[in-house]
C-alpha cells in the first residue's frame, strides 16, 4: 500500500489501520518523527495566524512582539510531543481501568498515529477556514470532531482488545477535553485581534 492508501484506511477502516501500525511494533524514535513532523506542519497555519494578528500589549503597554517562525515551529513541535506523552498515558490508564491489554508501547503508538491522522486533517482544515464561510466552516468543524473522535475511539478499541469502540467513546471524549483545557490555559487572554 502507498501512503495514500495506508491514510485514507485510517479514516474508512480505523481498526483494520490500527492493527496495521500495531504489527509494524514502530520503535520510539518512529513515533517521535511522527509526531514531530505533524507538530512541523501544524506550526505552518499558527506562523501564519501570527502574521495576521496585532498582538496584544504587555505590562509595561508596549506590545508584545509576534513570535519568528523557529520559535514557533519550536513551540509546536515541543507541544505535541507533550501531547503525545500526555494521551499515551491517559489511553494506557483508562483502557487498563475497563480492562484493555494494551502495554504503554502500544498506546504510544496509538497515540502517534491518532496525532498524524487526525492532526493532518485538522491542518487541512485549518487551512480551508481561512476560505470557507462561518457558518459551513463551524458545520465542517463538528463533522470534523465527530469523525475525529469515532477514529481515535476505534484506534484505542483494537489496542486495548475491545471487542466495541462504544467502551471507550467516553475516553475519548474526555481525552478531547483535557487537551482542549489545557490548550485554552495557554492561551493569551484577550487582546488578540485581527490586523
Amino acid at each position: 500500500m502507498n501512503l495514500a492508501a495506508i491514510y485514507i484506511e485510517a479514516w474508512k477502516q480505523p481498526r483494520q489501520s490500527m492493527h496495521r501500525i500495531l504489527s509494524l511494533e514502530l520503535g520510539e524514535r518512529d513515533r517521535l518523527i511522527m509526531v514531530a513532523v505533524t507538530g512541523v506542519l501544524f506550526a505552518i497555519p499558527m506562523i501564519m495566524i501570527f502574521r495576521a494578528i496585532e498582538m496584544p500589549p504587555g505590562p509595561d503597554g508596549e506590545v508584545i512582539p509576534a513570535p519568528s517562525a523557529l520559535m514557533t515551529t519550536l513551540t509546536s513541535v515541543m507541544f505535541v510531543i507533550f501531547g503525545y506523552y500526555f494521551t499515551a498515558a491517559l489511553i494506557k490508564i483508562f483502557g487498563t481501568l475497563f480492562g484493555g491489554t494494551a502495554s504503554y508501547q502500544q498506546s504510544k503508538s496509538v497515540s502517534a498515529w491518532v496525532q498524524f491522522v487526525v492532526g493532518l486533517a485538522n491542518l487541512a482544515l485549518m487551512m480551508a477556514s481561512f476560505v470557507l464561510p462561518s457558518f459551513l466552516d463551524g458545520v465542517v468543524r463538528v463533522a470534523f470532531t465527530l469523525a475525529a473522535l469515532y477514529v481515535t475511539s476505534a484506534y484505542v478499541a483494537e489496542a486495548h482488545g475491545f471487542a466495541h469502540i462504544s467502551k471507550v467513546a467516553g475516553v475519548s471524549i474526555a481525552i478531547v477535553l483535557v487537551a482542549a483545557i489545557i490548550l485554552m490555559m495557554m492561551m493569551p487572554s484577550g487582546g488578540i485581534v485581527p490586523a
